[in-house]
């Protein structure tokens, strides 16, 4: 009974000395630790803080698409107004340089003038000036046909001929020894004076050139000649159809004596007029004159009437002045060298613009170009009709 009482009393030391400990334990612990129990305060959107999302309940809902970033241009340089450049001149084998648009604060580097002009080869019709591209020291000289013709000894027509009588399309006519087989191309080119012909020269292409014929001319067109271009006589625009018609013919060709064609005038053509085209006819076959008009309607009226008379005949496509874009120049050579292809012989007229000669030295490098043989205008009108 005694041993049973005394395990008992030392069970409940036990608790009580435990219940003793852990509370002490947590009296400790409270003091080291401190809770605090009181509530946070709510953050008020006067307060300074950011606001994150609006109180619990309200319908706001802060849009989850990104927001409209306007991005800022760039900067770009100043470069200055746009302006054309007149580009080459005489002696010159290409375009004058241009000058780029300088980025990064890097300078355009000066290139060394270079005398590129060839031997004996005079600029053909452009004007006197010079030329320099922004950003560039380099000067172009450009050389008049007059100043070239002016410093050279030009035979009058009659030397010219060798003594060798016959008709003006043979007499000044210029040798060719190309390929007969293939369809023939003839390029007819008036000069603007807004660039230089040296490029086309110095392609070898045998380029003929029409002179204008209302003014006395004749230097000129011997200088093209002793060149050895072949030279057109080119009737001016707005030539009388009813009067003066056969004065007017013969003063034309005193004006251009080495041509080997009359060229007629776009408006009012003379050689689709019935009329008029009998009076060239009688002033011009004495001559010898081969006639070159338009392909517009009475070319047929026209053709015929040069086939009765025994003179010879061609009609020629038209570039219009109006192009000014490569591409669509280069469609109007590929067109007629097409129309070279299907009629074995086809004439192409244009004026000399930067555009033009750009667009034909193009062309020269082209396949379509190497289906037709490119050849003085005398060639194709000497060249049988199919």
């Amino acid at each position: 009974m005694t041993a049973s009482s005394t395990r008992g009393g030392g069970f409940l030391v036990g608790v009580i000395y435990g219940l003793i400990a852990s509370t002490a334990l947590y009296l400790v612990l409270c003091y080291l630790f401190p809770t605090n129990l009181e509530p946070a305060p709510m953050v008020s959107a006067d307060s300074g803080a950011p606001v994150v999302m609006d109180a619990v309940g309200s319908s706001t809902v802060p849009d989850a698409s990104a927001p409209d970033v306007a991005a800022p241009a760039l900067a770009q340089p100043d470069v200055g107004a746009n302006e054309t450049i007149a580009v080459g001149g005489a002696g010159d084998s290409g375009p004058a340089p241009t000058a780029g648009t300088q980025i990064a604060s890097t300078e355009a580097v000066s290139e060394p003038a270079v005398a590129t002009e060839p031997a004996d080869v005079p600029d053909i019709g452009t004007p006197t000036q010079e030329t320099a591209a922004p950003g560039a020291d380099t000067t172009v000289p450009v050389t008049t046909a007059a100043e070239v013709a002016s410093n050279t000894t030009v035979a009058p027509p009659s030397e010219l001929g060798s003594g060798v009588s016959g008709p003006a399309i043979e007499v000044f006519a210029t040798a060719f020894s190309g390929d007969t087989s293939k369809p023939m191309m003839a390029i007819v080119l008036e000069d603007t004076l807004e660039a230089s012909l040296q490029p086309l020269v110095d392609s070898g292409v045998p380029i003929s050139f029409a002179v204008p014929a209302n003014i006395e001319n004749s230097i000129t067109a011997q200088s093209i000649r002793g060149e050895g271009f072949e030279v057109v006589a080119l009737i001016p625009e707005g030539a009388s159809r009813t009067e003066g018609v056969a004065e007017n013919i013969a003063r034309f060709m005193q004006n251009v004596p080495v041509a080997v064609a009359l060229m007629d005038a776009s408006t009012p053509a003379l050689m689709l007029n019935r009329d008029s085209m009998q009076v060239v006819i009688e002033t011009s076959k004495p001559a010898g004159l081969g006639l070159i008009t338009f392909a517009k309607n009475g070319e047929l009226v026209a053709r015929s009437q040069a086939e009765e008379a025994g003179v010879l005949f061609g009609s020629a496509l038209q570039i219009s002045d109006e192009l000014q874009d490569e591409e669509l120049i280069i469609q109007a050579l590929n067109q007629a060298a097409f129309v070279a292809g299907t009629n074995d012989r086809a004439i192409i007229f244009a004026k000399t613009r930067p555009t033009t000669i750009a667009a034909l030295l193009r062309w020269f490098q082209s396949a379509r170009a190497g289906q037709v043989e490119i050849v003085p205008v005398s060639v194709v009108l000497q060249r049988p009709s199919n």
